[in-house]
């Protein structure tokens, strides 16, 4: 009640009351995931269906008739708001997740690759999108109509082949690109930057305190060396490397001339350089012998080691310039947060943001050093694997940045102790 004119009492405005959500109407995730599984248990996803794509969680088999395999591609949403106001309402993200290289299923069909030669393949010469099942061919198939833009192309003559009585070609069912979702052409010289290379494989180990104490040491080194001999080989030409760190970079020479691997030290990590011409990147078969010696002798050669601050930033800048113009894959297992050299860290788990608004930037890069310079590893071609191993804080955020923006991945072993985790 308000006061009114002359001190009579008002009522005030009726306010109907908010419709509340019966919890028990609403479907759990495990039952929609349990219901979802059991469709397609029971039967293969049909990329030509117009019906919900199955969950990202699902086990599924499916059979590419013309549109992606959602392992590929899929939206965040299952409709498209009609208007903008709309989404804003929903408050549900609208965006689209692209995995190219996602693996298959044992049961599905590989996806096809497709040579069209030095002149690459057939695309419309307006908005240069790619020849696809959806594009339909006219004129007894002399052109061909861009499902994107709708711009009428010529078919090349090499191209060019009849249609039947549904204006479909007669060789559709021979050619992968006018029938599958998702297929992949041979790139052509204008997508490729230099000539490829051999592969390289550089790992870099973390041997601080901390990381030889947990037995990460001489796991990763068991475990590198296994990899390298017990499995099914390595294709020829590939060449591996083998960096250490603790507050100074570590460098081995694994020339197949040697008797033994020879270790550099760099101790100027504010101006790192790799003090190899040759050796660092070697065949893994002509120098087994080198190689399976130093990783035999990685745990005891730091075992009385005591440093606790590795130098991650300057093996970055190492790596970069080791396989710059040449590519190759980086794996970094490192144990502690890196608070020395470039790339220093600090530890910013405050616990008085846990559970507010603020919480999320501890989620966030605390500075744009691995993003730069994870970009000049794309640039130079080169992907970065990162296997934590934290006792303490290590912030994963940050150094994330290094296997998300290069293609590679991440994995965390908190509290990593060889006899428990080592398997």
């Amino acid at each position: 009640m308000t006061g009114g004119i002359g001190g009579a009492p008002q009522q005030a405005p009726y306010e109907p009351p908010k419709p509340r959500i019966d919890p028990n109407q609403m479907p759990t995730p495990s039952a929609v995931h349990m219901h979802d599984q059991g469709l397609h248990n029971e039967q293969p996803y049909s990329t030509a269906l117009k019906t919900n794509v199955p969950l990202a969680s699902t086990n599924f088999t499916a059979i590419d008739e013309g549109n992606s395999n959602p392992r590929f591609m899929r939206m965040t949403m299952y409709n498209v708001p009609h208007t903008e106001e709309l989404l804003k309402a929903s408050h549900l993200p609208l965006g689209m997740i692209v995995q190219p290289l996602a693996e298959l299923a044992p049961s599905e069909t590989p996806v096809q690759l497709i040579d069209f030669g030095a002149e690459g393949p057939i695309r419309c010469i307006r908005c240069k999108t790619y020849i696809n099942p959806h594009m339909s061919f006219i004129e007894g198939g002399k052109r061909f109509v861009c499902n994107m833009c709708r711009h009428e192309n010529e078919v090349p003559e090499d191209y060019f082949c009849n249609l039947d009585m549904a204006g479909q070609r007669l060789d559709r069912e021979a050619r992968p690109e006018l029938r599958c979702g998702s297929v992949e052409f041979v790139a052509t010289k204008e997508f490729i930057t230099h000539k490829p290379k051999p592969a390289a494989y550089i790992f870099a180990i973390d041997v601080t305190w901390n990381a030889v104490q947990s037995g990460m040491v001489a796991t990763a080194a068991r475990t590198i060396k296994d990899l390298l001999y017990q499995g099914t080989g390595l294709p020829a030409g590939t060449r591996v490397g083998i960096i250490t760190f603790d507050r100074s970079a570590h460098f081995y020479n694994l020339s197949s001339s040697l008797d033994q691997a020879q270790m550099m030290v760099v101790p100027d990590i504010r101006d790192i350089f790799v003090p190899l011409s040759e050796g660092l990147a070697v065949d893994p078969i002509e120098s087994q012998l080198i190689i399976e010696q130093l990783l035999d002798s990685l745990p005891t050669m730091f075992a009385r080691n005591r440093t606790a601050e590795p130098v991650l930033g300057a093996v970055i800048q190492a790596v970069h310039e080791a396989l710059s113009n040449q590519g190759g894959k980086l794996f970094v297992m490192a144990s502690a947060l890196p608070t020395l050299g470039p790339g220093t860290l600090r530890n910013r788990d405050d616990a008085k943001l846990h559970n507010t608004d603020k919480e999320k930037t501890l989620y966030e890069p605390q500075d744009s050093f691995y993003h730069e310079w994870a970009v000049k590893l794309v640039e130079q071609g080169i992907s970065c694997n990162l296997y934590l191993f934290p006792a303490a804080y290590i912030d994963a955020a940050t150094l994330g940045q290094l296997s998300t923006v290069t293609s590679g991945e991440m994995y965390m072993y908190p509290a990593f102790h060889a006899e428990r985790d080592g398997p």
